[in-house]
C-alpha cells in the first residue's frame, strides 16, 4: 500500500508524470552523461577530459536518477481529493495540504517554464512539518517566489488551467468560500 493511496478515492482526481513531457529532460541529462562516458575513458593522458568526463557523469547521472525513478514507479504527481490537495510534484513536494490551509493558487511562469503555485496561510506550519534540508530549501522558495509549492508543468498530464478549475471546484464542493483565496492565471504565453 502505497503512501497517496488514502488520499486516492474514486472520487478523486489523480494526475500521474506525463512521459513525453519527461522524457526530453532525461534525454538530453542521458546524452550529457554519454559524453561525460566517452570523456571519461579516452586517452590515459589528458587529466581535464577525464575529470570534466567524470564530472558529467555524476551530475547528469544524479540529474536522471529522481524523475526516471518517478516515472519507473509511476506515482501520482498531484491528487486533488475532496479535503485538500497532495502535492508530490518534485523532491521538494510539501505533501497532503488541507483546503483550510491553502491561502492562493495560480499559475506562474518562470522563464520559458509554466507552474502551479500553491501558497499557504502559515508558512510556519508547512515547515514544521518538513525534514531540516528541504525545510530551508522551502523557507528560501516562499521568501524568494512567494508561494510554498511549485509544480512544473513538465512533471503534470493534465494542462494547468484544468488543474486549477478543478482545485476551485473540489475547494467549493467542500464548502469553502471562494473569497478566502487568491484564484490566478498569471500566463505569459
Amino acid at each position: 500500500m502505497s503512501a497517496y493511496s488514502q488520499w486516492m478515492t474514486p472520487d478523486a482526481i489523480v494526475i500521474y508524470p506525463s512521459w513525453k513531457r519527461s522524457l526530453l529532460p532525461l534525454l538530453l541529462c542521458g546524452g550529457f552523461v554519454a559524453v561525460g562516458f566517452f570523456l571519461y575513458t579516452g586517452p590515459a593522458g589528458d587529466q581535464d577530459a577525464h575529470s570534466i568526463g567524470l564530472l558529467c557523469i555524476l551530475v547528469f547521472g544524479g540529474a536522471m536518477i529522481y524523475p526516471l525513478v518517478r516515472l519507473l514507479r509511476h506515482t501520482p504527481t498531484l491528487i486533488i481529493h475532496s479535503s485538500g490537495v497532495v502535492d508530490n510534484g518534485s523532491a521538494l513536494s510539501v505533501g497532503f495540504l488541507p483546503w483550510h490551509e491553502m491561502a492562493r493558487v495560480e499559475i506562474v511562469q518562470f522563464g520559458s517554464q509554466r507552474y502551479l503555485a500553491i501558497g499557504v496561510k502559515s508558512r510556519e506550519t508547512l515547515l514544521r512539518a518538513q525534514s531540516g534540508l528541504k525545510a530551508l530549501i522551502l523557507k528560501l522558495n516562499s521568501k524568494t517566489f512567494g508561494a510554498a509549492a511549485y509544480i512544473s508543468s513538465m512533471n503534470l498530464s493534465m494542462p494547468l488551467e484544468e488543474i486549477v478549475s478543478a482545485i476551485r471546484e473540489r475547494r467549493k464542493a467542500a464548502g469553502h468560500r471562494e473569497l478566502e483565496y487568491e484564484w490566478a492565471a498569471n500566463s505569459s504565453e
